[in-house]
């Protein structure tokens, strides 16, 4: 499956309404002649093409492109995405503009754009065959922070929904029904009281209209989408559905903690700022918009409270016990550049310990992307679904390595271990991961977090631009919480602040970092280049838009790279 890097850059995030305007034009299935229509945002009326703007001022639970979509998609992209669809697993595609327009006992996979439901869109999958008296397992999907089900389909070609919705039906089963929804809206975090209520309107709508099973429904999603399907699965106002599934990927977990965290060292967190604010100076400290405040104004805006602890409160985290009973896989990369691994890290034991089964994958080297293994899965539990048999999920924690960030390349830590020569049963083991900035302004919040094995030793130092001995950061022996991090206010020094760490008694190359090309090689080593005033977010990236920096104990080299 295709990897998706979720930030919005400065750009993206205020040029989003401006899009493609084609004419308006009504919907109309004219790819049963051959010809597909624009993909419809509902703007100015309903099945019209033209981007919607963000005309709203947002408050908690009134967010802009509630039940339209501000980006527009011409029939040619509409066309283009088709027919990728059928190249790649041989179905015809439909792709119509209102509901009333579907088939029954059609020939092709239906696509259905944006659907309004009681405060939110759906864009809706059927498969082959499908028919509103059947009886489907149905997943829904929430979308990414700020992004469109037309930015997520059409834009970002994201097709993974379609594909496996089109091969549900190849082993004889009646297939799936799969959903993406745009949350509520682009700045919602979909945990408002209207989007909990279309939620579960969606699910009786599907029941009602589509032969959605109610006893197979399944809540999916990465980002936003995967705080979002945990919520959905939580059911916090108690409403009339239960989903069995969950899988959540790169979920944000304590949505109040994350306004503490310093986004020099996850610069993914300012980009929230800007969006919710719609100030182009919310990434910077020191202004009323900006980093670091309790009460925070952004997460009083998405979720209604903006104090930590509430915030927190009405969470995944806060709530974890409702996802009892419920099939649930998480994942998460050691170098996510919104969320930080600790705090996933506390989510994943404390389903342990109140004894929620669940399986967990961790990607070493990986940022804020998808999780090959997690999707995997995903399927194959839609599949079994559909057909009827038992699928247990797998448990416990299962380990990769993304060995090419750029390319990506993720295989199971085990494997990786075995090729290099090294003792694959260290795999079982959480491996040594640093996460610090990469740039940063004097006097500025500044966080490190370090994670491993309980019971191993480690320390991470620096050395000051002036020279000198290392000096300490953090050091000591990790425990049951797995994690030791800190915030620090970055000294007055300007300059190239150079990082050591070692594990277990052994040094751990800085070339080790998050920052790699193409070909998985190591090309910038573990320093912090402190200037005097506060960089811009985009400049605080060691790589791309959605790595943290930090260094790994097993960084994943491509054999060309020593000759290099």
């Amino acid at each position: 499956m295709r990897k998706y890097f979720l930030l919005l850059t400065i750009v993206a995030i205020f040029t989003l309404s401006g899009g493609v305007h084609p004419p308006s034009q009504r919907a109309a299935h004219a790819q049963d002649d051959g010809v597909y229509p624009c993909a419809a945002t509902h703007y100015p009326e309903f099945g019209d093409c033209e981007a919607a703007p963000d005309e709203v001022t947002i408050a908690y639970g009134v967010y802009n492109n509630r039940e339209n979509d501000p980006v527009a998609v011409p029939a040619e992209m509409v066309t283009a995405t088709a027919e990728a669809i059928i190249t790649a697993v041989g179905v015809g595609v439909r792709v119509i503009n209102d509901w009333a327009e579907v088939q029954s006992g059609s020939d092709m996979l239906q696509i259905v754009n944006n659907v309004p439901i009681e405060g939110a869109l759906y864009t809706i999958f059927l498969p082959v065959g499908w028919t509103p008296e059947g009886s489907y397992p149905v997943a829904l999907s929430g979308n990414g922070a700020g992004t469109s089900n037309n930015q997520r389909f059409y834009m970002g070609q994201e097709l993974d929904a379609p594909l496996i919705v089109a091969r549900s039906t190849v082993n004889g089963s009646t297939g799936v029904i799969l959903a993406m929804s745009n949350a509520g809206g682009t700045e919602s975090q979909g945990i408002d009281e209207v989007t909990y209520r279309s939620v579960g309107a969606f699910f009786k709508w599907v029941e009602e209209n589509a032969g959605g099973d109610p006893k197979r429904l399944v809540t999916a999603g990465a980002s936003r989408g995967g705080g979002s399907s945990l919520m959905w699965a939580i059911n916090p106002l108690g409403l009339d559905y239960n989903v069995r599934g969950v899988f959540a990927d790169v979920p944000p977990t304590q949505y109040g903690t994350l306004t503490e965290r310093s986004p020099l060292t996850y610069p993914s967190l300012a980009a929230i700022n800007i969006l919710v604010l719609k100030d182009l100076l919310g990434w910077k400290y020191n202004t009323p918009h900006g980093p670091g405040q309790n009460p925070s104004p952004a997460m009083e805006y998405l979720i209604g409270q903006g104090d930590v602890d509430a915030a927190n409160a009405i969470s995944p985290y806060g709530m974890i016990d409702k996802l009892t009973g419920k099939d649930l896989m998480i994942a998460h990369g050691t170098h996510d550049a919104f969320f930080q691994l600790a705090l996933f890290l506390q989510f994943d034991r404390k389903l342990d310990e109140l004894g929620i089964e669940h399986g967990t994958v961790i990607t070493v080297g990986n940022g804020h992307a998808r999780s090959v293994y997690l999707w995997q899965v995903f399927e194959q539990y839609m599949d079994a679904l559909a057909s009827g048999e038992d699928f247990f999920l797998p448990t416990g924690r299962h380990l990769w390595i993304d060995t090419a960030p750029a390319g990506d390349n993720d295989v199971p830590l085990a494997n990786y271990l075995s090729g290099i020569g090294m003792d694959e049963s260290m795999a079982s083991e959480l491996p040594f991961t640093v996460e610090l900035p990469y740039k940063s302004g004097v006097g500025l919040p500044i966080d490190v977090s370090a994670c491993g094995t309980p019971g191993a030793d480690f320390s991470v130092t620096w050395t000051l631009p002036s020279g000198g001995d290392p000096l300490p950061v953090i050091a000591g022996t990790f425990d049951e919480n797995e994690c030791v991090s800190i915030q620090i206010s970055t000294p007055d020094e300007v300059g190239d602040y150079i990082w050591s760490f070692a594990y277990r008694g052994e040094d751990i190359s800085p070339l080790n970092t998050s920052a790699r090309d193409e070909n998985g090689c190591a090309t910038i080593p573990a320093v912090t280049t402190v200037s005097e005033q506060q960089p811009f977010f985009t400049q605080t990236y060691a790589y791309d838009g959605s790595l943290a920096f930090g260094i790994d104990q097993y960084v994943a080299q491509a054999a060309s790279c020593a000759a290099q």
